[in-house]
């Protein structure tokens, strides 16, 4: 049986043919896009950005450098504490793709280990599960101030700048934001999170400013019914929670859709 891993040479001297292992470089020579690549890219990305027809450029252009534009939490040892001698705590899975999870919150105290105003979030941040199983890449926008809540380890805070971030939050939700960040997880590495570098070489069209306004109106109008589903659940109101926060992603995969016709030039905006 022939080993695709090793090759065949003549031994001049003694006129036979023997074999020898191959070299790294000979086998990436011959299968570049192979997983020895640890940007191995997957064929089914290839076309990707073909449909797409507005001008790209990458989302790290948008985004504040250094920790002011993007930084995950502390990664001192966690500590907890009582709500009202604390600051919130968000863990992955609190991240709701509609919104935050208030409710569930966790507390850690104010000043304390896992604290910092590089952690704290505000109004207009994105926030994103960098890690998580089965909570890795959901994200929210806070669309109202919140009161002191900081990021964990497992999510990032993004602040970006000429460019509307709740149009960045539904991009990254739609099939070419999705996709970008599974082809940028589907290296030999096999990681299951995604770090500042691969959120920066995201490509993002350039929406015209006044459709990027109309999916941040758009985008504000779910989140009042996340709000309430969140308000319902603190009062126990599962009805209330199940019908408000199904009508908040139901509104969300709808703005998604027009946002992605958008992009394709189907249609001229989302409203």
């Amino acid at each position: 049986m022939t080993n695709s891993n090793s090759k065949q040479i003549v031994d001049e001297k003694n006129g036979v043919m023997i074999r020898v292992d191959k070299t790294l470089k000979e086998m990436m020579d011959e299968k570049p896009s192979s997983r020895w690549d640890v940007d191995y890219w997957q064929p089914r990305f290839d076309s990707l950005f073909n449909d797409i027809k507005f001008k790209l450029q990458i989302l790290g252009d948008f985004i504040f450098p250094g920790t002011k534009g993007i930084t995950y939490g502390s990664t001192k040892p966690r500590e907890w504490s009582k709500k009202e001698n604390g600051v919130g705590y968000i863990k992955s899975v609190n991240v709701r793709n509609t919104g935050l999870d208030t409710v569930n919150i966790f507390w850690t105290p104010e000043g304390g280990n896992l604290d910092g105003k590089q952690y704290r979030i505000k109004i207009d941040d994105i926030i994103m599960n960098k890690s998580g199983t089965g909570t890795f890449g959901r994200l929210f926008v806070v669309i109202k101030e919140l009161g002191k809540i900081v990021v964990s380890q497992d999510t990032m805070r993004i602040r970006v700048k000429g460019i509307s971030p709740y149009f960045v939050a539904v991009y990254l939700q739609s099939n070419h934001g999705i996709n970008q960040i599974l082809r940028l997880t589907a290296g030999v590495s096999g990681q299951v999170h995604i770090d500042f570098e691969d959120i920066k070489s995201i490509k993002i069209p350039m929406l015209p400013r006044e459709i990027q306004e109309q999916v941040s109106n758009e985008y504000k109008k779910l989140a009042e019914y996340h709000e309430k589903a969140m308000e319902a659940k603190k009062e126990n109101n599962e009805s209330e929670y199940q019908r408000n926060l199904k009508t908040a992603e139901e509104m969300l995969n709808n703005l998604i859709k027009k946002t992605e016709q958008v992009i394709r030039g189907e249609r001229k905006d989302v409203v």
